[in-house]
């Protein structure tokens, strides 16, 4: 039987009972077009007039998308971005899946999958947990508004 880590995630598929995101793209086939521009798995683009975004940081990267970031912007991390409940974030652009760097991931990974090390399902990649881009699409510059509010 194949590891969590060396099964292919398929985009539009939840693999581990795992929630993807609305705007996951269903064909099966990965979009690079909707990567974010830029070095990072998301872009801050300003609010919306009126704009009250949710403070639920626990549902963010899961299926919440958006999230406020500093004052009048928010972040709108990439539709292939997931965080699970048991302790991973994922990549499904790539398919990629690792040990996620907040606190007690590892213990979660352990009782949701019955194993007594996480590191024997998962590797850790830091730069993935931390919303550093991976894939290495569109990795041109963006700037805070570029795009999105013409300034």
């Amino acid at each position: 039987m194949p590891t969590p880590a060396a099964t292919p995630i398929q985009p539009g598929a939840a693999a581990h009972g795992s929630v993807l995101p609305q705007d996951q793209p269903s064909t099966g086939v990965p979009d690079p077009s909707v990567i974010p521009a830029g070095e990072f798995c998301y872009q801050v683009v300003p609010l919306r007039p009126g704009e009250v975004l949710s403070d639920d940081i626990a549902a963010f990267g899961k299926a919440l998308r958006e999230f406020a970031y500093v004052p009048g912007r928010k972040e709108v991390l990439c539709p292939y971005w997931q965080r699970t409940d048991y302790g991973t974030v994922r990549c499904n652009f790539l398919g990629r899946e690792v040990i996620d760097d907040e606190l007690g991931a590892c213990q979660r990974i352990e009782a949701h999958f019955g194993v007594s090390d996480a590191l024997d399902l998962f590797a850790i990649d830091n730069n993935l947990s931390d919303e550093i881009k991976v894939c290495d699409r569109n990795l041109e510059t963006y700037e805070w508004g570029d795009a999105t509010d013409g300034s």
